[in-house]
């Protein structure tokens, strides 16, 4: 009632002072409703809290030509050499200078906001680096924005879009991911292998296999069953049944990477990984023995929980490298988590790749282009077995189901086969006992290791 009183009485004024249909200026105007105002003894209501909205936000001015000064003086600049050193700065943000350079410039070329721009005040952007540094630290530390929002001068809303825009172009660049991402090649398999042997001296290995997880403090209560970890449905045993890996050795594609080996006189076709209880028995795992009651099966259990300790290191220097998934995540998106994991990934990969070629963990020889006919592993692979399995695969009908799921079927049973899987265990537990006690060492209590053995137990 009181606002339409205020609006009539302004009426009332305009139409006094007007002239020839024309209204008076904006600032006349703005008189007369001042001293409608006025009139009525109303300027309280006009004030924003009385009418319970909050105060005008402060606008902050942050000094972009600072950010970028700082971010070069100490980190970027080539000459003269910046503050920090160059092992300063891996240290820093986990990752070498010249490939935030690699990084930065492969953003550029897909996504506009990492490059240099002019706003419509006609004053800089925001520079690329102090973009990719600021995302970068608060991956590397999982903090809030506002630990950093001093030294790289941008606001909570900047902060969160250059983690995230960090995070997901990193992955969605082909350039990147087709390198640090890549499915494992046979050659590639064949060095991963040599690798195991001469740490393990067990010829055949891939590697171990684990499930590790991320704390996700803001999941919705209505989400928290579905990924929950051995409480829900996202146990060990779930993930492996979804898992790519699965697919693979189903589908066919895992024997394009395997060769022969040989382990106590008996040749192998199929690659193998070390897991631990929780996994079914299939050809391709090797378990350790549960509950061991005789010397040769303590002795295997010991080294075989020992050779899996290196997954479990892999995942804590992961972790403990990016504290943003080390720590509970504190996203809200599960997109954004999916890409924070896959860009960490992409970047200890990265990492992982400079020492190995340096010298500083592997050989210098592990990236090496290997030619497979000529490596070694147990003398010549008939390749026809490989060749033959693919083109019955592809070249069948696609209509026509039948065949397919014959094929489909031979992999499955293949994978679990307990007589190559029991073969597989005892092969290695006499390697592993000829290693420690020599070669003329018996082998007692063996025959009674597998009389309730079931390769579909979990």
């Amino acid at each position: 009632m009181q606002r339409s009183i205020i609006s009539a009485a302004v009426v009332i004024h305009c139409e006094e002072q007007q002239q020839d249909g024309i209204l008076p200026p904006s600032d006349i105007i703005r008189e007369y409703v001042d001293e409608a105002i006025e009139a009525c003894g109303m300027q309280s209501l006009f004030l924003r809290e009385d009418f319970g909205a909050p105060a005008k936000r402060k606008m902050v001015k942050y000094n972009r030509i600072r950010a970028k000064k700082c971010v070069y003086e100490d980190w970027m600049r080539t000459t003269p050499p910046p503050i920090f050193d160059d092992k300063q700065f891996e240290r820093t943000f986990r990752l070498k200078r010249a490939m935030i350079d690699y990084l930065v410039g492969h953003l550029a070329n897909n996504d506009s906001f990492w490059t240099s721009t002019i706003d419509a005040c006609g004053k800089e952007s925001i520079d690329p680096y102090v973009k990719f540094l600021s995302g970068q630290k608060m991956v590397c530390y999982g903090v809030s924005w506002s630990a950093f929002r001093d030294y790289f001068q941008m606001g909570e809303s900047t902060a969160r879009l250059c983690m995230s825009k960090l995070c997901r172009g990193i992955y969605d660049c082909d350039e990147i991911t087709d390198i640090y991402l890549r499915s494992i090649s046979k050659a590639d398999a064949r060095r991963v292998a040599a690798m195991h042997k001469k740490k393990y001296n067990v010829p055949g290995c891939l590697g171990s296999l684990d499930v590790t997880k991320v704390q996700w403090t803001m999941c919705p209560t209505a989400w928290k069953g579905q990924f929950a970890g051995k409480e829900g449905t996202l146990n060990d045993i779930n993930i492996w049944d979804k898992s790519p890996l699965l697919e693979s050795m189903l589908d066919g594609s895992h024997e394009e990477i395997d060769f022969p080996f040989v382990i106590d006189g008996t040749r192998f076709d199929q690659l193998f990984y070390l897991v631990d209880g929780i996994y079914p028995w299939l050809a391709r795992f090797l378990l350790s023995v549960k509950d061991p009651t005789t010397n040769i099966g303590k002795l295997f259990a010991s080294k075989q929980e020992a050779w899996r300790k290196a997954v479990e290191i892999g995942f804590g220097v992961w972790k403990k490298k990016f504290l943003s998934v080390g720590r509970t995540v504190t996203l809200h998106h599960r997109d954004d988590i999916f890409y924070l994991v896959k860009a960490t990934i992409i970047m200890h990969n990265m990492m992982v790749e400079y020492r190995m070629s340096h010298g500083e963990e592997e050989s210098d020889d592990h990236y090496e282009t290997v030619d497979d006919s000529a490596a070694g592993g147990g003398g010549g692979q008939s390749e026809e077995a490989d060749t033959n399995i693919s083109v019955e695969y592809s070249t069948s009908n696609a209509t026509d189901n039948i065949d397919k799921s014959r094929v489909v079927q031979r992999w499955r049973d293949a994978l679990y086969d307990a007589e190559k899987a029991i073969c597989l265990h005892d092969a290695v537990q006499r390697h592993v006992w000829k290693q420690h006690h020599g070669d003329d060492a018996g082998f007692e209590g063996m025959e009674d290791m597998y009389d309730d053995y079931d390769p579909l137990a979990f």
